[in-house]
């Protein structure tokens, strides 16, 4: 659209639906606040509807400077379970609840074990159901007030796509429903005593959302398969998440780091651990006095105990430097600093769509990437065939050995990694598949015999 276009149509305006919203941190913010921040420039004015005091895992006060200054943002009420939950299980008032708390399997208390069994069976299809009611009641002011065209939703949690579905039938209003994540074959569920009554009553929510959505998007092909076979419509697109060349700008990439420094961002669980690299690491520094003298590993975010003890047993500690959850821009520095950036993918059987935001901020850095996992995964097919780095099975040991020593090699000579492969990572730039999301929203809207 042409300028002079853009100045004579009026904006078309939609409804935002997202649970997860600034001050919240975490890479699931990451892609609706940057489809905010470009929409505009595809003719779209978004409108955000979300909880005024949600329960985050993370907090990021600086990303609310991202905001744009004419974003209007409806915050409602919400019902929040995260008060019994601390009661139930000990912690303090104020502490922030572990993200994807379900999936913890290490050393669960009794209460624990209740409070799981609580939100699984009681809680459907997630513990924020209790947004719902407030969510409506501030859509009907909305919708009173601002000609909404279009109404999109994202998950997790699932409970936002169950008050678009209900806006839009509503209000006879257009809607894309948005899928970070699996919804009932998410894959901490197989930890969890799912009653059937329980179980069915979320997968036929799923397929209501999934038969009633006027489209689909989802950050992984993997993923829209599988909903694929649960309703079979025309009606998917893969719109990845991607990286914010504008963020990049304020980051310095062109030095690098001064130590052979290895660094992950975000949290390092059970079923992220890389063990295989501290093997490897640990095999290196027995032989190698140079390797010993220069290597560094920087973990940044989160790091359980589980890990902890794995870095502890292969007597690597004082190598490693630990920085706790830091705001966005500064793990972007973070990054800048490493010369490779290590990407675990979940250690879960069957789930092969695990395509991790910050995947696309690696790849956006320019460092070089050592991913862990399945070698079936969408990630590792990412790394593989944009050139980024290399993807190592769980256990290959003695593969991430050669790698480690070969990058070290590279590091000492200071080459710059030359893979030539600018072109095939601009097309995940996040104004670009803003870019995509805006002409499927301009699809739909059109009405038959009415010009583009």
């Amino acid at each position: 659209m042409s300028d002079a276009d853009q100045k004579v149509r009026p904006m078309k305006k939609v409804l935002i639906i997202t649970y997860y919203w600034p001050p919240a941190g975490g890479p699931g913010v990451q892609r609706i606040l940057k489809f905010v921040r470009y929409l505009p420039e595809f003719g779209w004015q978004p409108i955000i509807l979300t909880p005024k005091q949600g329960e985050y895992p993370a907090v990021d006060h600086s990303l609310v400077q991202e905001i744009p200054a004419d974003c209007m943002v409806v915050k409602t009420g919400s019902l929040e379970p995260g008060g019994m939950y601390r009661r139930i299980t000990g912690m303090k008032r104020g502490e922030a609840i572990p993200i994807a708390v379900l999936a913890e399997t290490e050393k669960l208390s009794r209460r624990k074990k209740i409070s799981r069994w609580v939100r699984a069976n009681l809680f459907i299809p997630d513990a924020k159901i209790g947004w719902m009611p407030f969510a409506l009641a501030a859509a009907k002011n909305i919708f009173k007030d601002q000609a909404i065209d279009l109404i999109l939703s994202s998950s997790p949690p699932p409970t936002a796509h169950l008050i678009a579905k209900k806006l839009s039938k509503r209000y006879k209003v257009k809607w894309v429903a948005d899928f970070r994540d699996p919804w009932t074959d998410i894959h901490y569920y197989k930890y969890l005593s799912r009653l059937g009554i329980s179980l069915r009553f979320d997968e036929k929510l799923e397929r209501s959302v999934l038969g009633s959505a006027d489209w689909i998007t989802s950050v992984s092909k993997t993923y829209l398969e599988n909903y694929k076979s649960k309703v079979n419509h025309e009606r998917y697109s893969f719109i990845p998440n991607g990286y914010d060349r504008e963020d990049l700008k304020d980051v310095d990439f062109t030095r690098y780091p001064e130590k052979f420094r290895i660094s992950s961002i975000g949290t390092l669980n059970d079923e992220r651990n890389p063990s295989t690299l501290f093997q490897a690491v640990r095999k290196i520094i027995k032989t190698n006095s140079e390797f010993a003298d220069q290597l560094e590993i920087e973990l940044v975010g989160i790091v359980s105990g589980c890990v902890d003890e794995d870095i502890v047993r292969n007597g690597l500690e004082k190598y490693v430097r630990k920085t706790p959850y830091l705001p966005h821009m500064d793990a972007l520095q973070k990054m800048a600093g490493a010369w490779i950036l290590l990407l675990p993918i979940n250690k879960v059987a069957g789930d092969l769509g695990i395509l991790t935001g910050k995947l696309f901020e690696y790849i956006g850095s320019g460092r070089t990437i050592l991913g862990f996992g399945d070698l079936r995964v969408e990630a590792a097919r990412f790394v593989k065939d944009l050139n980024t780095g290399a993807f190592f099975d769980y256990g290959d040991v003695e593969g991430t050995e050669r790698f480690l020593l070969d990058q070290f090699q590279t590091w000492q000579k200071g080459t710059k990694p030359d893979r030539d492969n600018a072109h095939l990572i601009r097309q995940y730039e996040r104004k670009s598949l803003t870019g995509q999301l805006a002409q499927l929203f301009d699809r739909l809207i059109i009405k038959p015999g009415e010009a583009k």
